[in-house]
């Protein structure tokens, strides 16, 4: 989903390059590359050979991952209404994050994961939205 003036759903690549605005992300582009990540983190870490590691990259890949897709239907769902169900969203919102820190208390504390490789693991939505804001950049740049 990519939001654009006004708040409305888009759907497409982007702005066409004859606009001359900056292309819009796609959010289902994002998961993907994210997804990406998460599968080359996975592979990296199987090189400490220690489960503690593993365990952690796939869990806060997996907790990041979740966390971006229930974002993404929250403000889909509170946007496909014309925004007349923002207040709810907001509510929602709340919980989802509730549920977020409820998610990473209870992996650090009680789970056997490497707490660096269970961040490391987190970051993979950065990556990947930073991944997909560069590959739209320069697709819309005119060529020298």
């Amino acid at each position: 989903m990519m939001l654009g003036k006004n708040d409305e759903p888009l759907s497409g690549e982007g702005s066409a390059p004859d606009e001359g605005g900056p292309r819009l992300i796609d959010l289902r582009t994002v998961t993907k590359v994210n997804l990406a990540f998460m599968w080359v983190f996975f592979l990296a870490s199987l090189a400490f050979r220690e489960t503690r590691i593993t365990t952690g990259v796939l869990l806060g890949g997996a907790v990041i991952a979740v966390n971006f897709w229930w974002l993404r239907r929250l403000v889909e769902r509170a946007m496909a209404h014309g925004g007349k169900y923002r207040g709810v969203a907001i509510a929602l919102l709340m919980v989802k994050f509730a549920v977020l820190l409820g998610a990473v208390a209870v992996i650090v504390m009680y789970f056997d994961v490497n707490v660096v490789a269970f961040v490391v693991g987190t970051t993979t939505i950065y990556l990947a939205v930073v991944t997909v804001a560069l590959v739209n950049y320069f697709r819309s740049s005119p060529a020298p």
